[in-house]
């Protein structure tokens, strides 16, 4: 990563004139911390036009995380839900707070924050699908519903709440979770729910199964 874009991470766009000056402080602190924290040698490179930390993907957690969501999805896909299962707990087990909750945020670490978000959300999606897929609706719908208030315009949270509802004869919730998320979309940002969403009402009001 360049020192230009180092210092705008760290300053912004305004840097003060010691900024250059200060970041190779900040990076020779690193060394030594990170040295210290491993017992070895880091090889955080000086190299033109910044700095490299070279290491395998494996002593970076979110490449482990990445791994572990592609082994699940490949399982899932193949239709071996309780492995599945088992390997998404395993992921969302090792993740033990937001990523860089005690970091100051430039533009770098905002776009990773995102994609590590919607990450750990993807595959929170698919272990959700694979309870439901296994029949475990009354053993999910308490964690979906924690779920969908947390992130209530996350539309398959809700779908999937719904569902887990309507498989367990409890019809009216699922309903009520239905005009709940339509009343939130259309109050907040004008819109219908989308079309899974309205799908999954239509399936209910017919008594489909």
């Amino acid at each position: 990563m360049s020192t230009d874009q180092l210092v705008t991470e760290l300053w912004g766009e305004d840097p003060p004139k010691s900024a250059h000056a200060s970041l190779y402080v900040y990076v020779s602190q690193l060394r030594k911390e990170l040295s210290r924290l491993s017992g070895s040698d880091i090889p955080l490179e000086t190299r033109h036009p910044g700095y490299l930390l070279k290491t395998d993907h494996q002593s970076i957690d979110f490449h482990e995380f990445l791994r572990m969501h592609r082994s699940g999805t490949a399982d899932f896909e193949g239709g071996n839900y309780s492995e599945a299962l088992r390997t998404f707990d395993a992921a969302l087990a090792a993740w033990r707070e937001e990523a860089f909750s005690d970091a100051p945020r430039g533009p770098i670490l905002c776009g990773m924050e995102n994609r590590i978000r919607e990450t750990r959300l993807s595959l929170i999606e698919l272990r959700n699908e694979a309870e439901i897929r296994l029949g475990r609706y009354s053993k999910i719908i308490g964690e979906l519903r924690a779920l969908s208030e947390e992130h209530p315009f996350h539309e398959t949270f809700q779908y999937q709440l719904m569902v887990a509802l309507y498989k367990a004869e409890r019809q009216v919730e699922a309903l009520d979770v239905y005009h709940r998320t339509q009343s939130l979309l259309r109050d907040e940002l004008g819109l219908d729910p989308g079309q899974l969403l309205q799908s999954m009402q239509k399936t209910i009001l017919s008594g489909e199964r």
